[in-house]
């Protein structure tokens, strides 16, 4: 990988090897199918991975067998019984891939019920979310260039003439904007992070120029004649050298500071349940001192997520200034979105925000939350705190605790482990965000 990982426990840089190796705390990163999966709680992690392709798999089964019962019924249409046999042939196909996808992954063992740390964001989803995003970026061939070519391109004029040799894609998904810019910027490096296991693994194996057949099941039933589209996933061809893939978290990305020119979030904070305050950090400390942060999407925020941080065009571009970024341009169009060969899809509107990276380790991500084992200093709470929960957070500041070890505290009073460590990163980020 040319650019280097550090270790999201204590920060270091991180050895390469089979694994990836932290030389300061000896913490373990496995790489899956050569994709390194580096989290606070990997090895946690990798079993939640597994249990979802569990899920899957048993989700398949149980569709068969309703399926045969259902074809046991004598009065059933005969154009029923095809589109069943379509749709059994379909599940059968696409669980067969999948399994293929899992071994290749190396998930077909599990660890067992180890103890495990306050988890990190990946491997609690189910394994077919986003599962559609698959067909749309490998596998509607020329039906989809329009769309592929229309969002590359958006994304080329907000980076411009700056130096792209170097580029960060967060929030990467299935892999295809990744893919294109790395091709049109002709870049050195390009790393693309998600935490879905399943869309990185297919984007690893397009990226490889590997062919894959999954079935799309049509949501629309007068787009196919059985609801159920066969699919051969593939890339136009194999990715050049120094496109890569990582599970890690993109709000702290685990990378060494001012490792990339460019920066993009595609449909990345509209994803989110965090603010947008609490990510620019995290993407300020990577880029280069005259780096690009590429921000585009629809701004359409998680259901659930708290309306103050659910900002529009006009508050993300009065942000930015506040968080260490001066923006130079802003465009907003509305696009083709998902225009699946059989009809369906949608026109969503977007905005592309370019905004250049500002000198300051102010607005940079302290080491301290790189690496949620470092003690957090007692100074991160001096400051009069903004809210109810950044001053409990700060009220266990004592300059020996770890962000880790102040979440674990505040699951074991009752805060939900999933949430613990976003809480705890957010009160802290608030303190700091104070000074």
């Amino acid at each position: 990988m040319a650019c280097a990982l550090t270790c999201p426990r204590c920060a270091a840089v991180l050895e390469r090897v089979e694994t990836s190796r932290c030389p300061a705390c000896d913490a373990r990163y496995p790489h899956l199918d050569g994709v390194p999966c580096v989290l606070h709680d990997a090895a946690a992690a990798v079993d939640r991975f597994a249990r979802a392709y569990d899920g899957f798999a048993g989700d398949s089964r149980a569709q068969l067998d309703a399926i045969a019962a259902a074809l046991e019924d004598p009065t059933a249409l005969t154009s029923t019984r095809a589109r069943l046999a379509a749709f059994a042939d379909g599940v059968r196909e696409t669980a067969a891939s999948i399994a293929t996808l899992r071994g290749r992954f190396g998930l077909d063992r599990r660890r067992g019920d180890a103890p495990e740390p306050v988890p990190s964001v990946a491997g609690h989803a189910a394994l077919l979310d986003d599962y559609e995003y698959l067909f749309r970026d490998w596998g509607w061939g020329a039906h989809a260039e329009a769309e592929h070519a229309r969002a590359r391109d958006l994304v080329l004029t907000a980076i411009g003439d700056r130096a792209a040799s170097r580029v960060l894609v967060l929030g990467a998904g299935a892999g295809r904007l990744a893919y294109d810019l790395h091709r049109a910027l002709g870049a050195s490096s390009t790393l693309a992070v998600d935490i879905n296991p399943l869309l990185v693994a297919v984007a690893r194996r397009m990226f490889a120029g590997d062919a894959l057949t999954l079935a799309e099941f049509a949501p629309n039933h007068l787009a196919s004649p059985h609801a159920v589209v066969r699919r051969s996933l593939h890339a136009p061809a194999a990715a050049p050298p120094g496109l890569e893939l990582l599970l890690a978290d993109g709000t702290r990305p685990p990378v060494a500071p001012g490792s990339f020119d460019v920066v993009v979030t595609p449909w990345f904070v509209d994803r989110l349940d965090r603010d947008l305050r609490w990510v620019l950090p995290g993407i300020h400390t990577t880029l280069a001192p005259d780096g690009r942060w590429v921000c585009f999407g629809p701004l359409l925020h998680a259901r659930g997520k708290a309306l103050a941080s659910c900002h529009t065009a006009d508050e993300v571009i009065e942000l930015a200034p506040t968080c260490g970024f001066a923006v130079t341009s802003e465009h907003r169009e509305v696009i083709p979105y998902m225009d699946a060969p059989e009809g369906s899809g949608r026109r969503e509107p977007v905005m592309v925000l370019a905004a250049d990276r500002v000198p300051g380790e102010r607005w940079d991500l302290p080491t301290w939350l790189r690496g949620v084992e470092i003690p957090v200093p007692r100074t991160a709470a001096t400051t009069r705190a903004c809210g109810p929960v950044a001053a409990a957070i700060g009220a266990l500041v004592d300059g020996r605790r770890s962000a880790l070890a102040t979440a674990t505290l505040l699951a074991s009073r009752g805060v939900p482990r999933r949430v613990a460590l976003d809480a705890t990163i957010e009160g802290l980020m608030a303190l700091q965000a104070q000074r």
